[in-house]
């Protein structure tokens, strides 16, 4: 396992607004910690690239905001479809919406709010799972492996402004897991530097048939297949409850359960040189090329 200090290593924007939502961050740090020492350092390669990038651009901004006059603190609002059903949030009874604002400096949350559809998800009362997101106590609704495939996700379209995708959720776990397939739309908000404001999500459950066509129509909007897991929607469903049992540090300990990693590292991989073709130098020594 990496040592302490490699945890400091994941405290960037990429991580920290995940970090910051509501879920249970141990959970998050347990997952992060556990992945063998090759796909560490191709994660932390991956995000100080996006770190130098974002840097960089934040730079040209200001001085071009000094320039022009722009408040730089102004959020700059992004127009997309979780935008505007936001506009009636509570009425909404068909999808599950979660709205986060964040200081754009630190990524840390200052503000969540979501429906109640959002919180029959989870089988729970809006109140109940409130209390847990604020109090950083809400149960990761993914396998360890889906949440891995869905963060790789986050980093490839970290500059998008609007982004769906289609994945599984699972809350609880073993015999007592259950999931569900959904399409989950996400619209994000900038300051005048392009730093992150504000996040929303809406989530909208749908059944196996139309995961199966995503993935067949719209493969970079599905995070699971995109890094090695081509089960059907349906196959999904049924190994939910195997799945959620199956951490990252079993995985990590034996050669069978490392070919199972191996698809996510060479998805990281090739990200990792897109991002360089863009930007060509890290701060981070490069990362290593052999497989978990």
């Amino acid at each position: 396992m990496p040592s302490a200090q490699t945890c400091q290593s994941w405290m960037q924007a990429a991580i920290v607004r995940h970090l910051n939502l509501g879920y249970q961050p141990a959970t998050i740090l347990k997952i992060m910690n556990s992945l063998p020492r090759p796909l560490v350092s191709l994660l932390g390669a991956v995000l100080d690239s996006l770190s130098d990038t974002a840097d960089e651009s934040s730079k040209t901004m200001q001085n071009l905001s000094a320039m022009i006059g722009w408040n730089m603190t102004e959020k700059k609002g992004v127009v997309g479809m979780a935008t505007e059903i936001y506009s009636h949030f509570e009425n909404i009874k068909d999808a599950g919406l979660i709205k986060v604002d964040y200081d754009p400096a630190t990524q840390s949350r200052e503000h969540v709010e979501f429906n109640t559809c959002f919180a029959g998800l989870w089988c729970m009362g809006k109140e109940e799972l409130l209390l847990r997101f604020e109090e950083y106590n809400a149960p990761l609704p993914y396998s360890e492996l889906d949440w891995l495939r869905n963060l790789i996700f986050d980093l490839e379209t970290h500059f998008q402004n609007d982004t769906i995708r289609y994945s599984r959720l699972i809350f609880g776990s073993g015999e007592a897991a259950r999931a569900v397939l959904v399409e989950i739309t996400t619209s994000k908000s900038f300051n005048a530097v392009g730093q992150t404001c504000q996040v929303k999500q809406a989530y909208r459950v749908i059944g196996p048939t139309e995961y199966n066509r995503a993935v067949r129509s719209r493969p970079p909007c599905c995070p699971l297949p995109l890094t090695g897991d081509h089960r059907s929607g349906q196959r999904l469903l049924v190994d939910a409850a195997a799945d959620s049992v199956l951490t990252v540090a079993v995985l990590s300990r034996s050669a069978p359960g490392r070919a199972k990693l191996a698809p996510i590292f060479t998805y990281l991989r090739a990200l990792l040189g897109r991002l360089k073709r863009g930007r060509p130098q890290t701060r981070r020594p490069p990362a290593t090329t052999d497989a978990p």
